[in-house]
């Protein structure tokens, strides 16, 4: 059964609400996974000068942004190396998993990742960060439903399973990723594993949103020069493909990152990792 849920939104781009006019979104929503909700289409409910009620088609909203995004990665050899939409000097140029790297990072403090491109812990996202592709406000949606929508179209358009998206994520207070995001340079396993159990990762997301995103992409030596002294060092043998190669790699104990080999030797993972 669904629930009902009351929140405020910016009307702005709304016909016939006049300047000064409060209103409420009104949506049906089944049960919350962490942040996420599946919901109908909302209704705009605007009392006082406006007695309108206007229907957003929240699906389509979000089915024409996705539509724009995936023109991106549709490009020849678009889940791998894209020399199109990324500029020449960028430490990284695989887009596609750039957009799951951020879609991770963005956990910390949804809808903040844009704001600290410069932090150290982001290095190498600044080029790729898809609102400079796209305007959320032109979508009407929050900036972490608009970063977490790259990361999901990014996994089904490149070969992982087609995750079912739901838009209603409320941006968050900013807050500098650094001390909560684990560092594979400097952290210790335990140290790593302790923050990632802060955000509230279970076992099961902890293989499957850590090691999971190193399915695409690599490392970089202007970005990790602690795991590789090349200019790219691919996770494991299909760096374009949203596969399960990374994990045999980690079982078999050939990783570039220290965290995907400690995670396969980790009694409580390890299970999940050999299913």
């Amino acid at each position: 059964m669904g629930e009902t849920y009351t929140v405020p939104i910016d009307l702005s781009g709304v016909p016939d609400l006049k300047d000064g006019v409060r209103a409420t979104i009104q949506a049906v929503c089944h049960q919350p996974k962490f942040d996420i909700y599946q919901c109908a289409d909302v209704v705009i409910d605007a009392p006082g000068p406006s007695t309108t009620t206007q229907t957003l088609p929240l699906q389509t909203t979000v089915q024409k942004l996705h539509d724009s995004l995936v023109e991106h990665i549709s490009i020849e050899n678009g889940c791998a190396a894209d020399l199109v939409h990324l500029p020449e000097n960028a430490l990284s140029k695989n887009l596609a998993a750039l957009w799951i790297r951020a879609a991770f990072h963005d956990n910390i403090a949804p809808g903040s990742l844009p704001l600290f491109l410069q932090d150290p812990a982001n290095l190498g996202i600044g080029d790729s960060i898809v609102t400079k592709f796209v305007s959320q406000k032109a979508f009407n949606l929050s900036r972490s439903d608009v970063i977490a929508l790259a990361g999901q179209l990014t996994v089904a358009h490149c070969g992982g399973p087609n995750i079912a998206f739901s838009a209603g994520r409320l941006d968050a207070t900013p807050i500098a990723p650094g001390a909560f995001l684990p560092d594979d340079a400097l952290d210790s396993y335990q140290t790593m594993k302790h923050k990632l159990v802060r955000m509230g990762f279970s076992n099961e997301d902890i293989v499957v949103l850590v090691m999971g995103s190193h399915s695409m992409g690599g490392a970089h030596r202007r970005i990790s020069p602690h795991a590789t002294k090349k200019d790219f060092q691919p996770f494991d043998d299909t760096p374009g493909i949203f596969d399960n190669n990374i994990f045999k790699k980690a079982l078999n104990g050939a990783c570039i990152l220290n965290i995907d080999c400690q995670i396969a030797k980790d009694p409580e993972l390890k299970p999940l990792i050999q299913k």
